[in-house]
């Protein structure tokens, strides 16, 4: 308003009271500082209110009768401990500041550590190195509790936990598949850490992901079954896997191989391991590859001629499909055909496991040495009607130096029937149809 002045309104006396403030402040601490009389002067020269001003007398007559009585001024030893406590006050600012810093270093440090941890567990499970993948895991989500609030809310401890956990999680289940436990170690000492991690996280998943892991839980109970440390039957899990989802690939292949485990039917077991394939997972790749490898182990422990004639079924489909076929399967067959064309009804059977040329191609393909292969692999080609590639085949083994004895004998009378003209050669009853 006109004719006010600044120091009139209610602003200018707050302002004038702050100056005031100040410079008591000033002269507690450093007494003969220029700033302390520059405030002074100020303090004169600024015009207050009515109010401001009956105030400010007020104060100067408290002032000067305080003054009267007022004891000596303060002692430099005083004086020396006012600024000790101000730089007191000031080292302990400086000290939490630097306790901050350091907590959010040590947790920068402690979420580095973390993730070093977790990729080097990814690496482990893809060198097939499930426990030391299990161990890390395991750090890291410890690592993850010790977080304080700074970091949970900084670097989102929640979320990182649960992601590791379910990193922790597939790392249990390969375990399990691997289920390898070593010398002087039992198969519970696999299944005992990685159960209960398996059961906290089935109660809470769904589809697809609960499947797996009510799999890999009935798988866990068949391992420790092996041990003898547990009655409980791996179907009930199978089935709960297969009624979440109906073309769970490892639910199917677990409860394929459980089946022939128990020396159960060959068509139900073979049914769910062909269902296993089903799963779009199974299509290729690794989940593929294991389903094969389960198959391939239930048969082989069945040590049937039955089994044996599908085990050459199986490798011939896979051969055929460009699916890897590794050293032990090639030996499991090499077994197979140990007796073929001495025994008449077992070699009856393997030849109607698949037709004789493509068991010849199979084979072929192994391209086995020993003489007793070779004449199998003879045998098939004559068997499939490939009689000008059966004489050579014969001939060969007949000239080879190293191969005597009953192959011999089969070599010169294979020789002597292949070598007669087609129309001379007795033809089996049921061609003379």
């Amino acid at each position: 308003m006109p004719g006010v002045t600044e120091n009139a309104t209610p602003l200018g006396a707050c302002r004038a009271l702050f100056v005031a403030g100040r410079s008591e402040l000033l002269r507690s601490f450093f007494p003969d500082h220029a700033s302390c009389r520059d405030s002074e002067n100020r303090i004169s020269a600024l015009q207050l209110p009515p109010k401001a001003r009956h105030c400010s007398g007020r104060s100067e007559m408290k002032r000067n009768r305080s003054t009267e009585a007022a004891a000596p001024p303060p002692s430099s030893f005083e004086r020396i401990i006012k600024r000790v406590a101000g730089i007191g006050v000031i080292v302990s600012l400086l000290l939490g500041l630097f306790q901050a810093v350091k907590l959010v270093h040590d947790a920068k440090e402690r979420m580095a550590r973390v993730d070093d941890l977790a990729r080097l567990a990814q690496i482990q499970s893809e060198r097939d190195e499930p426990a030391a993948a299990w161990a890390g895991l395991g750090q890291a989500i410890e690592l993850t509790s010790e977080a304080g609030p700074l970091e949970s809310s900084l670097w989102a401890i929640d979320r990182r936990r649960k992601a590791l956990q379910a990193q922790q999680e597939d790392v249990a289940m390969q375990w399990l598949r691997d289920a390898r436990p070593g010398p002087g170690h039992a198969f519970s000492d696999i299944v005992d850490p990685v159960a209960p991690v398996l059961e906290r996280a089935a109660a809470d998943a769904t589809g697809q992901r609960r499947a797996d892991l009510l799999a890999h839980l009935g798988w866990a109970r068949f391992l420790k079954s092996r041990d003898g440390s547990s009655s409980v039957d791996p179907a009930r899990d199978y089935a709960s896997a297969l009624a979440t989802d109906t073309h769970n690939a490892y639910a199917h292949a677990f409860w394929g191989h459980w089946i022939l485990w128990q020396h159960g039917d060959l068509t139900t077991a073979s049914g769910h391991f062909a269902d296993a394939l089903t799963d779009a997972r199974a299509a290729s790749g690794p989940t593929r590859a294991y389903v094969r490898s389960l198959q391939i182990a239930a048969l082989r422990n069945e040590h049937a001629t039955p089994a044996d004639a599908a085990l050459l079924a199986l490798v011939n489909t896979m051969r055929i499909d460009g699916e890897p076929i590794d050293s032990e399967t090639r030996d499991s067959v090499k077994d197979i055909y140990y007796d073929f064309g001495r025994d008449p009804q077992r070699t009856a059977a393997l030849l109607q496991a698949a037709p004789p040329a493509e068991q010849a191609a199979t084979l072929a393909q192994f391209d086995f040495d020993e003489p007793a292969m070779r004449a199998v692999f003879a045998q098939l080609l004559e068997a499939s009607g490939q009689r000008v590639d059966a004489l050579r085949a014969w001939r060969a083994l007949r000239a080879d130096p190293a191969v005597d004895g009953e192959i011999v004998e089969q070599a010169n009378a294979a020789i002597r029937r292949l070598a007669m003209p087609v129309s001379a050669v007795p033809l089996p009853k049921q061609r003379k149809q």
